[in-house]
């Protein structure tokens, strides 16, 4: 995917380009006027997701390139309420390129992938409040849903997992705003799914009630500036994808993007606890690089890095999503097979990996190397997870005496 950058001042993006090419993978092209990146847009193939372009360049700063995501950077320049009314797929207005808005504008990168499908209700007893609310944040390419009570509102969320943002009013028929919150902070968090109250200007008193219960943030009902309900969205799903992230990156290997140890055994248990109904079949593996220090010591660190990237790359290709995979430190990553219709298909899943291994080429400055594993299957189901592990460990050890490159199962 390609991100569009219309800005004359190009010293300025050096870094910011090299941060999301880096973080998002995606290709930046930068262009000195809206007429070129619009000829870019046009051309076959150009596969655009998002532009991020200067208001100083923008003849029409409410859609400065149609119906692409845009990112509008105002530049010091007065982002007026108008603008923000009358803006369509504009995702948001950024001061400027400073360091300190590379997160922000990363995460809007982010969220153009989602453009039309990030959800947010709208929960009021009357019509008018609702259309009013969804009719301006549309603009801004959000996928509106309504209700008009809280019963409505909890089906809508159980039908709709989508839902990213929910704005509701506190008095309602069949049940209020209160009992509604109360209702969704049971399941879900501040962080996880941010409540906006909806609380009438004249009632100061409700909208600390709204703080009090649970909700995220408040605006008065009617809104005393339209521009005001995107701003305090955009914020409060900003800070709710900055948790996610967060979320991610602690249950995550930094290098491979596998889960760590810790998450492992999170996931792991919570499987296991299943295998104690006899309600699934599991088999662990251990799973260690060979003769990893010599990768280090003869092509260098960052040539083992690459061994372990691709070790794990090749790991997620042979498993479904029912089964769990980590890296567990250093070259060893542990497998939970879930769901197996016989326990030995375990071991069919894991001589296709070994083999895979084996035969997979990788390169590092312009030399070709390879590497194996070995592999140890606990194909029997014990008292705990931690003795699975222990067994698929010592099984992982016969397989290096044996000589590397095979996997050794448990006995049938």
């Amino acid at each position: 995917m390609n991100i569009l950058f219309v800005e004359d001042r190009t010293a300025r993006l050096s870094s910011l380009i090299q941060r999301i090419e880096s973080i998002l993978g995606h290709d930046c092209h930068v262009f000195s006027s809206i007429s070129a990146a619009q000829a870019f847009l046009v051309e076959p193939g150009s596969d655009v997701l998002a532009g991020v372009v200067s208001q100083r360049l923008c003849a029409n700063v409410a859609s400065p390139l149609g119906q692409l995501p845009t990112i509008v950077i105002s530049d010091g320049l007065p982002v007026k309420a108008n603008m923000l009314i009358k803006a369509e797929n504009v995702l948001d207005y950024v001061m400027d390129y400073g360091q300190h808005n590379h997160f922000q504008i990363i995460s809007l990168l982010r969220r153009a992938q989602f453009q039309g499908k990030i959800k947010i209700l709208v929960v009021d007893n009357e019509q008018v409040v609702r259309n009013l609310f969804c009719n301006v944040l549309k603009k801004h390419g959000f996928h509106m849903l309504q209700a008009k009570n809280g019963i409505d509102a909890l089906n809508m969320l159980a039908e709709h997992s989508e839902i990213r943002l929910v704005l509701t009013e506190m008095d309602m028929p069949g049940m209020s705003g209160e009992a509604l919150i109360h209702a969704i902070r049971e399941k879900t968090n501040k962080q996880e799914l941010p409540i906006i109250g909806l609380a009438d200007g004249e009632n100061d008193q409700e909208t600390l009630q709204f703080l009090r219960i649970g909700a995220n943030d408040v605006i008065t009902k009617p809104p005393r500036l339209l521009h005001e309900v995107i701003v305090r969205v955009m914020q409060n799903l900003a800070i709710a994808e900055s948790f996610q992230e967060i979320l991610e990156l602690s249950r995550k290997d930094s290098l491979t993007g596998l889960f760590n140890r810790r998450h492992f055994y999170e996931t792991a248990e919570k499987l296991f606890a299943q295998v104690r109904r006899g309600k699934i079949n599991v088999a662990v593996a251990m799973i260690d690089i060979d003769n990893f220090k010599k990768v280090n010591d003869t092509l260098g660190h960052a040539a083992g890095d690459i061994a372990i990237l691709d070790t794990g790359r090749i790991l997620k290709g042979c498993l479904r999503d029912t089964d769990v995979v980590a890296r567990f430190g250093g070259e060893e990553y542990c497998i939970m097979l879930a769901g197996l219709e016989s326990t030995r298909d375990a071991c069919l899943v894991m001589s296709r990996m070994v083999a895979r291994v084996r035969e997979h080429r990788m390169r590092f400055e312009g030399v070709e190397f390879s590497i194996t594993v070995s592999c140890g299957v606990a194909l029997h189901p014990m008292d705990s997870l931690e003795e699975m592990i222990k067994e698929s460990d010592r099984l992982l050890l016969e397989a290096k005496a044996k000589g590397k490159d095979c996997l050794v199962c448990s006995d049938p």
